[in-house]
């Protein structure tokens, strides 16, 4: 039997504060219902184009987290935290325009 290759997921709508490590904690906030959750590997996170500024990341989990199973491509995790200005959200259609990293101001040679 082949082995099943790891999914990749677009999260979205991230507060612009938040950053990497911190990216892992919050989703196994929003996610761990019906038990543990472990293995969030963050593989990107930059600020993404849209107004007002939040950030876009990649996310694969070793053990994709219940509420993610099924046949949905996207999910809207709701939080009531007053921290999180916007509801976080989770897709795997990658449509739209996905930022992959960010590049610092004074590091860019060609705009």
């Amino acid at each position: 039997m082949a082995e099943r290759q790891r999914q990749t997921f677009r999260v979205r709508k991230i507060p612009d504060y938040i950053e990497r490590h911190q990216l892992s904690k919050l989703l196994k906030g929003l996610l761990s219902y019906g038990g543990p959750l472990e293995g969030i590997e963050v593989f990107s996170l930059a600020t993404s184009i849209e107004t007002p500024s939040t950030q876009v990341a990649t996310v694969c989990f070793d053990t994709i987290p219940t509420r993610l199973c099924g046949s949905d491509n996207e999910w809207v995790l709701y939080d009531d935290d007053p921290h999180l200005p916007h509801n976080i959200i989770l897709d795997t259609h990658f449509l739209g325009f996905t930022v992959l990293n960010e590049v610092p101001a004074d590091k860019h040679v060609l705009e």
